[in-house]
């Protein structure tokens, strides 16, 4: 396990600690970890998250963003941090994994997703051997929808009696497709979602209407993402793009790009959108509130080339994401462990949260309250937390929105995964590292701005270099000739770059030549 940390360490750095080493001269090349120049949490994570942390060799504040980064995701509108006041924060974290990243931290991913990669397929399965003339029969009293757009009312006599004919029609599907009846309990799954109250149509995911839900979407292209809600539960949605699409570096970057990004951000921040009619029986569309929650990998290439338009979305996209990179400052011993108990709870965790999500009502969700004997020191962590936020990142910069509420959104997180018999270690762990994190996506923006202006620097002087070898020494407006009559100053740094690595120099009639160059 990481050492315990001295009780007398304060939760957050003190005052006046530097937020980040002076500016390189260069910026470092796109393989390089910035994630380096910040120090590590020293606190405690729990036992379960630092087991893991030494199962893949991570530091566990990495382990505890990815736990964050899945389970904040999936636990439904309603769950979220009670404070003292009553007041609930909803649980969220989009993430935006930056630079290159080591196999360990791919391992975790592919681990930390595979309990909802099961979850999808299950579902999918099943929709895909669900009849809909059994989900009419199971719905409607003829079998099929009625045309006129007539509102049922209560649950009518008809339904029971159907019940178990289509039941029966289900059992014969499910030996066809060679699922497991005993297992996959279908009735279960869907029994919950046909009917609320007198008066109203069958729910949006009733099965007679859309296929069974689904919450998570993985390489999904963000022009799809709209009509992915379409089955999603509570119009919400998880989506995994590990590579691809517009954040590949290989994709080159358009207008239409700019529009993706900017529907992508108004799903981050959550809005109201229009919704067809599902079904003719159901009527007009309505205005339902929607929310996508993102992880994606991204290279630090790739972040400099989108920073450089202030007016982009794509600077809107990174106040809603937090800039990870995982990749470095392992804090364990190389040593053999599996973390057997740890996994156990995790995939308990994520089973219990989709199950209170998709089938529990409201008051079923998890909603966790701050400690009682905690609330006093929270309120005072919280106060020192944002003056140290101020000092990280500018006053009025638009990236502090997203991190004034991250200790409570990573408190909810850390209550699930502590182990009853631990000393409660939730709020100092939970204020840290929302400190940290906001260090690091400051940093990395930073980053790869400065690597932005090295990448075009050393492209200029590559060209000023092959102008002046093609056409022999030249003034500036020679160079300018050969560039589409670039401006003048657009050439004054590469050549001052050149001059300072002595391959150019200016001739007594002012004209620019390779040293060496007759």
């Amino acid at each position: 396990m990481t050492a315990t940390p001295d009780p007398s360490t304060p939760a957050l750095l003190p005052p006046g600690t530097p937020n980040a080493p002076e500016t390189p001269a260069i910026p470092p090349s796109p393989n390089t970890d910035t994630s380096e120049t910040l120090n590590k949490p020293g606190v405690s994570y729990g036992a379960r998250i630092e087991g893991i942390a030494i199962e893949y060799s991570l530091h566990p504040v990495d382990v505890a963003i990815g736990i964050a980064g899945v389970l904040t995701n999936i636990a439904g509108p309603h769950a979220g941090l009670v404070d003292s006041c009553g007041g609930r924060v909803k649980p969220h974290l989009s993430l935006l994994r930056i630079g290159s990243t080591a196999s360990r931290l791919h391992l975790l991913e592919r681990r930390l997703f595979h309990p909802l990669r099961t979850r999808a397929n299950w579902l999918r399965q099943s929709a895909s051997s669900h009849s809909r003339r059994l989900a009419d029969m199971w719905t409607f009293p003829s079998g099929a929808p009625p045309s006129g757009g007539m509102k049922h009312g209560g649950l009518p006599a008809f339904f029971h009696q159907r019940k178990e004919n289509a039941n029966e029609g289900q059992e014969k599907l499910f030996l066809e497709r060679g699922l497991d009846s005993q297992v996959f309990d279908e009735a279960r799954l869907t029994g919950s979602m046909m009917y609320f109250g007198l008066g109203g149509n069958p729910v949006r995911s009733s099965p007679g209407a859309v296929h069974l839900p689904s919450f998570f979407f993985e390489g999904i292209s963000l022009d799809k993402v709209a009509t992915a809600l379409n089955e999603t539960i509570h119009r919400e949605a998880l989506l995994l793009m590990p590579a691809g699409g517009v954040f590949d570096p290989f994709h080159k970057l358009s207008t239409k790009d700019e529009a993706l990004v900017r529907n992508l951000v108004a799903l981050l921040r959550g809005r109201d959108v229009e919704f067809a009619p599902l079904h003719p029986d159901q009527g007009p569309g309505t205005f339902e509130h929607t929310r996508v929650n993102l992880w994606a990998a991204m290279t630090l290439e790739r972040l400099g080339d989108t920073l450089q338009d202030e007016s982009s979305p794509w600077n809107a996209l990174y106040d809603q994401c937090l800039l990870w990179d995982g990749s470095t400052g392992t804090a364990t011993l190389d040593k053999e462990y599996k973390a057997v108990e740890a996994w156990r709870h995790y995939d308990h965790l994520v089973n219990d949260l989709l199950e209170r999500r998709c089938f529990g009502p409201m008051q079923m969700q998890s909603r966790l309250p701050i400690p009682p004997d905690y609330q006093q020191m929270f309120q005072r962590t919280q106060n020192e937390y944002l003056a140290l936020l101020e000092e990280a990142l500018p006053r009025d910069s638009s990236q502090v929105v997203q991190f004034c509420d991250l200790p409570e959104r990573l408190m909810w997180v850390f209550l699930l995964f502590r182990d009853d018999r631990e000393s409660f270690w939730c709020g100092k762990a939970a204020f840290t590292t929302a400190l940290y994190a906001a260090k690091m996506h400051a940093n990395m923006l930073k980053q790869a701005r400065e690597m932005y202006t090295v990448r075009n620097l050393l492209k200029s002087a590559e060209k000023v270099t092959s102008i002046l070898n093609r056409k022999g020494p030249c003034k500036v407006r020679g160079l300018q000739r050969s560039c589409n009559k670039q401006s003048a100053d657009s050439f004054k740094p590469a050549l001052n770059l050149l001059q300072q690595q002595g391959r150019v120099r200016v001739d007594p009639d002012n004209r620019f030549q390779l040293i060496g160059q007759s």
